[in-house]
């Protein structure tokens, strides 16, 4: 009896550190896509700050400095698709698709396209031509941000 009782503590205390683990694992999961939209964020803003630069409201050393930003930001975007963090495994919490992870090559082959386009604008904002700016960051966000989005994330409610 006693056997069967240690027994019984010992799933209870098994059961508990398991229960424990999917738990951590999970909080794991959301910090990764807080951590994923917070990245997203951050390009916004950059992206704000060098479309400003462009209409003239904005200084250089502020446009080159969000650039620089990009071109660290670029690279690692694929590092923040972290398996198990689709809109599938928390719907209401990511708006990636399970794509993302299904063809990982083609995320890595848009990110490094986005930092050579990225690499591009840098070398117009040094030039000084704001006027050029603006069409360079449109082309940038269509040909890279938009083809991204439209693959790998599911629309929001109200698109």
């Amino acid at each position: 009896m006693r056997q069967t009782a240690r027994w019984g503590a010992v799933c209870a205390v098994a059961a508990a550190v398991m229960a424990g683990a999917v738990v951590a694992v999970a909080q794991d999961k959301l910090a990764a896509i807080k951590e994923r939209q917070d990245l997203m964020e951050r390009q916004e803003k950059d992206v704000k700050a060098i479309s400003e630069y462009g209409k003239g409201t904005s200084d250089q050393a502020t446009a080159i400095e969000k650039l620089n930003d990009l071109l660290a930001i670029a690279p690692t975007i694929p590092d923040h698709f972290v398996p198990g963090t689709s809109d599938a495994d928390f719907p209401d919490k990511t708006h990636a698709k399970a794509e993302a992870w299904e063809d990982l090559g083609k995320l890595k082959t848009i990110a490094l396209h986005l930092r050579q386009d990225e690499e591009g604008l840098l070398a117009t904002v040094k030039s000084g031509d704001q006027q050029k700016v603006g069409p360079q960051l449109i082309a940038l966000y269509r040909d890279n941000c938009t083809v991204c989005h439209t693959q790998f994330r599911s629309p929001y409610k109200d698109e």
